[in-house]
C-alpha cells in the first residue's frame, strides 16, 4: 500500500481565490525571547506561530452551507467520518485548456480510457494538471478549466458523492466573469461534496484507490483545509 499526498503546500503569499482571506503565517514567540536557564543542562525555549487563512484558502473541502443559504445546511464539522474516507477514482482530462469547460463526453472518454467505473459513494477526482501553476499567482487563479453543469450532474447521477479538482474551483475560471457557477449550483441541489486546490493528481490518474479527506472540526465553518491522502495498492 502506497500513501500519496494530494494536497498543496500552505504558505504566506500562496494563491487564494479572489475576495477570500489571504494566508498569513506569523511568529507569536521565538526561541530568543522565551529562553530560560536555571543552570547547565536546564536550558529551554519554545516557538509558536499564528495562522490567519480562509476556510477556502488552501486545499480544502466545501461544506453545504458554503453554497446553500438554508439555515439547516450542514457546516463542515457536521460531516461524518465515513463520508470522508471512501473509495475513489481519478480521471485524466489534462488535455483541456485553462478557461474551458470539462464536459460529460470528456469524462466519459476519460473513464473509458482508464477502464474504470463510478460506484455509488465514490469520490471522483479530476486531473487537469493545473496545480503545476500553483506558484504562478496570476495563471493559477485566473485561467483554469472546470466542470460544466451537465458533467457535474452526471457525476452525481453515476454515484459520485464527492468530486475533487487540482484547481482553485470545480467551476471554470470563466465563471468569475459570468457569475453563474453551474458546478457549484449542482452541488447545492444534490449535496455533492467537493474538494478544491488539490495537488499531485497525476500520481493517481487512471487508478482506483481509497481516499481519506478528513476535515477540521471548525464549528459553523463553510469549509475546511484538508490534506487528502490516497491509499494506492502497488500490485
Amino acid at each position: 500500500m502506497k500513501l500519496v499526498d494530494l494536497s498543496l503546500e500552505i504558505f504566506e503569499g500562496m494563491p487564494v481565490y479572489p475576495s477570500h482571506q489571504r494566508t498569513v503565517i506569523y511568529s507569536v514567540k521565538d526561541h530568543k525571547e522565551t529562553s530560560i536557564s536555571n543552570g547547565p543542562g536546564t536550558e529551554w525555549s519554545s516557538a509558536t506561530c499564528g495562522i490567519l487563512m480562509s476556510d477556502h484558502g488552501p486545499t480544502h473541502m466545501d461544506a453545504q452551507c458554503h453554497v446553500d443559504p438554508d439555515p439547516n445546511a450542514m457546516s463542515i464539522e457536521q460531516y461524518p467520518l465515513d463520508e470522508l474516507y471512501t473509495e475513489a477514482i481519478c480521471l485524466d482530462v489534462s488535455h483541456i485548456k485553462g478557461g474551458a469547460f470539462i464536459t460529460k463526453p470528456d469524462l466519459e472518454e476519460a473513464l473509458q480510457k482508464a477502464g474504470l467505473v463510478i460506484k455509488e459513494g465514490d469520490a471522483v477526482l479530476i486531473y487537469t494538471s493545473h496545480s503545476v501553476f500553483y506558484p504562478e499567482f496570476e495563471t493559477y487563479l485566473y485561467n483554469y478549466p472546470g466542470l460544466d453543469g451537465e458533467a457535474t450532474q452526471w457525476l452525481y447521477d453515476m454515484g459520485a458523492r464527492n468530486v475533487g479538482i487540482d484547481g482553485p474551483s470545480i467551476d471554470s475560471s470563466n465563471q468569475m466573469k459570468l457569475k453563474q457557477y453551474p458546478a457549484h449550483i449542482v452541488c447545492r441541489h444534490t449535496h455533492l461534496k467537493n474538494i478544491e486546490n488539490m495537488g499531485n493528481l497525476g500520481a493517481v490518474a487512471g487508478k482506483r484507490f481509497h481516499l481519506a479527506v478528513f476535515t477540521l472540526k471548525l464549528r459553523g465553518a463553510t469549509g475546511s483545509p484538508v490534506r487528502p491522502v490516497a491509499f494506492v495498492n502497488e500490485d
